[in-house]
């Protein structure tokens, strides 16, 4: 798989936001990846964070 965690989504609705069509998803299936040890991150205040002491 080579990633962290899957999700795979059903657009569940679609809302017109000034220029962009904002799109939500609802999960129909998770895969969490076992193939490698990654470190969490989250894109918060323009960068990438890790998260340490976090739990999957």
């Amino acid at each position: 798989m080579g990633a962290m965690a899957v999700l795979d989504c059903q657009v569940g609705q679609i809302e017109e936001v000034g220029t962009h069509s904002v799109l939500f998803g609802r999960v129909v299936e998770t895969v969490i990846g076992t193939e490698v040890d990654y470190s969490p991150m989250v894109y918060f205040e323009r960068r990438y964070r890790a998260l340490s002491g976090s739990r999957l």
